[in-house]
């Protein structure tokens, strides 16, 4: 009898295991349950976000467009403000011939009327301070006369006879000599530097380069322009241009600029007049265009 009762208490013991693991795996099972719940109301709550944003968005997109289509305005305003941040087109000959500075296979640096104007350059000296690899300088022997170096091709030579090696243009006329080469800018309207041999467009004495000063052409209607500026050593200039406009219904039409620059030397030369000081100058110029359109094939200038 006895031997058969130990499978029964082995059962037994089984058994009463089987119930407390059972005991033991339910705060596990709460615990998953619980997880599981905080995750769908996680996915819950993200979701409700992506919507609300969307609709927001969707409101204010909705409210931007009916106030762009009221004022019109406003646009135009933009497309303005877009286009000034972009580079203005700037037109030069360097190929004889009008076309874009982006389109043209030459090295160019060229300087347009408005920038002219606002670093207030008024003599040729004054443009190799913008223009890179370019050097104009006086020469020791004359204030009027200059030595023009490009890409270190020059000539320094102050006598009559020598030869540039950099030319210099005035609306396409050849300046040939270097005594007289500074001179007052007037009006103009860009300069145009030229690096490089330039003897197929330009002809002999161009193996450095060449440098083109472009006047601004007599403007359709009547007007009248005034410039003053003053600086220090008491150096100041004034700058006087008319437009006459189309003369009589003829399709000709002139232009006349003056000016006047002056400034007192750099230090009081007891020994001499104080307008022939060190460093002063005082200079007058008078610059005349006419221009003549006569069809569409001729236009004199």
């Amino acid at each position: 009898m006895s031997h058969k009762s130990y499978p029964r208490g082995r059962l037994i013991v089984a058994t009463g295991l089987n119930q407390r693991n059972r005991g033991a795996l339910q705060p596990r099972e709460a615990h998953e349950q619980q997880g599981l719940q905080e995750k769908a109301m996680t996915s819950t709550y993200v979701r409700s976000m992506i919507i609300a944003g969307t609709c927001f968005a969707a409101g204010a997109l909705a409210l931007a467009s009916a106030a762009s289509a009221q004022s019109p305005g406003a646009s135009r305003e933009q497309g303005a403000e877009e286009t000034a941040g972009q580079l203005v087109e700037v037109t030069v000959t360097a190929r004889r011939k009008e076309e874009s500075l982006q389109d043209t296979p030459v090295s160019v640096t060229a300087l347009a009327g408005e920038l002219l104007d606002k670093l207030n350059i008024q003599d040729v000296t004054q443009v190799a301070d913008f223009t890179p690899n370019l050097s104009i300088s006086h020469q020791t022997s004359s204030t009027t006369a200059t030595s023009i170096t490009l890409r270190g091709i020059g000539q320094t030579e102050p006598a009559a006879t020598a030869e540039q090696a950099v030319g210099l243009y005035l609306d396409g006329v050849y300046i040939a000599r270097t005594a007289g080469a500074v001179f007052d800018l007037v009006d103009l309207e860009r300069i145009e530097v030229l690096r490089g041999p330039q003897g197929t467009l330009f002809g002999r004495n161009t193996t450095g380069g060449a440098v083109q000063l472009v006047s601004k052409r007599p403007a359709d209607e009547f007007g009248i322009e005034e410039k003053l500026s003053y600086g220090r050593f008491n150096d100041w200039f004034t700058r006087t241009r008319l437009d006459t406009g189309y003369l009589f219904n003829s399709p000709v039409k002139a232009t006349i600029a003056y000016l006047h620059r002056e400034r007192d030397g750099y230090f009081n030369n007891t020994l001499a007049p104080s307008d022939e000081d060190p460093g002063s100058f005082d200079n007058d110029a008078l610059w005349v265009g006419l221009m003549g359109e006569f069809g569409d094939r001729l236009t004199a200038y």
